[in-house]
């Protein structure tokens, strides 16, 4: 349920492709010191977090150096606190995600899931991130108890996804409070955006599996059904639904007191977002986290 949050690159100017990659780059080297296997789960929604966060508090990073063993050359990425932040709140989504998936899923792969999920613990005892992890263990298990009783809407699931996303947001600090709520509101609405997408993205496979998926039970589907045309009836309403998200997405987002990199996060709002939509709505498959 994730990588749909990314910028449309031939709407970026070279300047802000090379700024978007030093993100990039600069999560994966944290994540190199945190564990290392998690650079090759990376996902582009975690560097627009650590992108929004460096906006808001101001900072202009300088481009750092380091050679890099996944392609063998030279890099460039960028280093902060805020990228810091972003990766560890990426592993602290992504453990728990894991160990959801090996609750639902059977098989050896699911087991390693499990590996996994164990090896992502944190040794982090502050104060607020046992809060934060405690408030993600409570959402999330209201979330897995909605998937349990088959809930058949995907308005509401959404909107359980983003008050986890939202979550995070909510753990900025040096904003003021007016912009914290936007940042809560903006955060809760951008999530629902993906998780409506993903619904529909694995649609198809999850019917053919058997799986859970809200837009089954919303929509009726039956096994008399053709998969491609029940489909195909859902996408007006599912665009619809999308756009309805984008338009208070991008009024919330314009809100927001974004000191720099505002350019590349806009390409995201403007046009990113946009352009997902339409990917996963004409080709239905399968998103990947293809390395920029």
């Amino acid at each position: 349920m994730f990588g749909y949050i990314k910028p449309y690159n031939l709407e970026l100017k070279l300047r802000e492709l090379n700024e978007f990659r030093a993100f990039y780059c600069g999560i994966c080297t944290s994540l190199h010191t945190k564990r290392y296997i998690t650079k090759f789960l990376l996902t582009y929604d975690s560097v627009f977090y650590a992108i929004l966060l460096t906006a808001l508090s101001g900072k202009k990073l300088s481009y750092k150096k380091r050679f890099c063993g996944l392609t063998l050359k030279r890099v460039v990425y960028f280093e902060s606190d805020e990228i810091e932040k972003a990766a560890r709140d990426f592993i602290l989504l992504l453990r728990y995600k894991l160990l959801d998936d090996f609750k639902d899923e059977r098989g050896i792969f699911s087991y390693l899931k499990y590996i996994l999920a164990k090896f992502l613990g944190s040794s982090d005892n502050s104060k607020s991130f046992v809060s934060l992890e405690s408030e993600l263990k409570r959402l999330l298990f209201e979330f897995s108890e909605m998937e349990k009783r088959r809930v058949p809407s995907v308005e509401k699931l959404g909107k359980k996804f983003g008050e986890i996303v939202a979550l995070f947001f909510k753990t900025i600090k040096d904003v003021s409070d007016e912009q914290l709520r936007l940042l809560s509101d903006f955060s809760t609405k951008l999530g629902e955006y993906v998780y409506v997408l993903d619904a529909f993205d694995d649609l198809e496979r999850d019917i053919r599996k058997g799986r859970y998926n809200p837009l089954i039970y919303e929509y009726g589907y039956s096994a008399d059904k053709s998969i491609d045309e029940f489909i195909g009836y859902l996408k007006p309403n599912i665009r619809k639904y999308v756009r309805k998200l984008m338009v208070e997405i991008t009024n919330l987002y314009n809100q927001l007191e974004l000191k720099t990199y505002k350019s590349l996060l806009d390409n995201v709002i403007y046009f990113g977002l946009e352009r997902e939509m339409e990917r996963v709505l004409s080709s239905r498959k399968k998103k990947s986290n293809i390395r920029t």
